[in-house]
């Protein structure tokens, strides 16, 4: 539960009342840092809201880069260059790439840039379909015909649960699509041919290759999941949390988009913005730019 993050991942009330739920519980606290270099970890510490500071048995690493350009397309051309360069000099993919951006109209900028070029990108905020009753349905009848213990699944599907078809952990979306139909039927009613168009457009759009237990995986790491291959990621720093990547590249930093124009108003403003940094910061394993 680390409070300098801008969502906290554990209710720290909970932790709290572990000894007295489980008396004799011996409680320690992980500092470790597996994954960043020891550069990146002195950064992350000296970025931290929080007394209590990560170590890191890792080798010295790289140094974080900084860039300073005239406009943002300076800022682009300059990201271009790195990918290119460290695609080239370390058997790189665009797969090991995050651009991350503060404000909606730098991902425009960032995707019509990285589209011009013909570079293979995709963003989190092409994924809302995820948030469609239709797809949110059919997501947890995945999760329920593969657990039939998962209670979160239950819960949506309420009056809905059913004696779930005997679907493969190994098949594929359009495979589950097609079994699932008769639990469609029921669910959807007058509404189903709509409902069907939906879930069908959002299998093709989404061009996922892997097993519906590898989709789940991916769900459940991810509350908007990209593709596997999909090239360059350009995220919001809202959604960076849990995304790990070799190259991470933190664009707009200057007064007015990050931090945000409002951000002296308060303190608390001013340390959210500086939460979503640090959380741009966590999400890199070898180079930060």
């Amino acid at each position: 539960a680390d409070n300098s993050q801008p969502t906290p991942s554990i209710d720290t009330n909970l932790v709290a009342d572990l000894p007295t739920l489980f008396p004799g519980l011996k409680k320690k606290t992980l500092t470790r840092n597996f994954q960043a270099s020891r550069y990146l970890v002195n950064a992350l510490n000296d970025a931290s809201l929080i007394k209590q500071k990560m170590t890191t048995k890792s080798p010295l690493g790289n140094a974080i880069s900084y860039f300073q350009g005239f406009d943002e397309k300076e800022e682009l051309d300059y990201i271009l260059n790195k990918i290119n360069d460290l695609k080239k000099d370390h058997t790189y993919s665009f797969d090991d790439f995050l651009i991350l951006y503060r404000h909606s109209s730098q991902k425009k900028s960032i995707c019509s840039y990285l589209k011009s070029r013909n570079i293979p990108h995709t963003s989190t905020t092409d994924q809302r379909s995820y948030d469609a009753p239709e797809i949110a349905t059919f997501i947890h009848l995945l999760r329920y015909t593969i657990n039939h213990l998962d209670t979160t699944s239950q819960t949506a599907l309420s009056d809905n649960i059913f004696c779930p078809p005997n679907i493969s952990e190994q098949s594929t979306l359009s495979e589950a699509y097609v079994h699932l139909t008769p639990e469609f039927k029921r669910i959807f009613k007058d509404k189903l041919n709509a409902s069907k168009l939906k879930i069908h457009t959002f299998i093709k759009t989404l061009n996922f290759k892997g097993t519906i237990s590898e989709f789940l995986h991916r769900l459940s790491l991810f509350h908007i999941p990209f593709d596997i291959n999909v090239g360059i990621k350009v995220c919001p720093l809202e959604d960076a949390k849990g995304y790990v990547e070799k190259v991470v590249l933190i664009t707009g930093l200057e007064d007015g988009i990050l931090p945000h124009f409002d951000a002296n108003l308060c303190a608390d403003t001013f340390n959210h913005e500086r939460h979503l940094f640090y959380s741009g910061m966590a999400c890199t394993r070898k180079y930060l730019f």
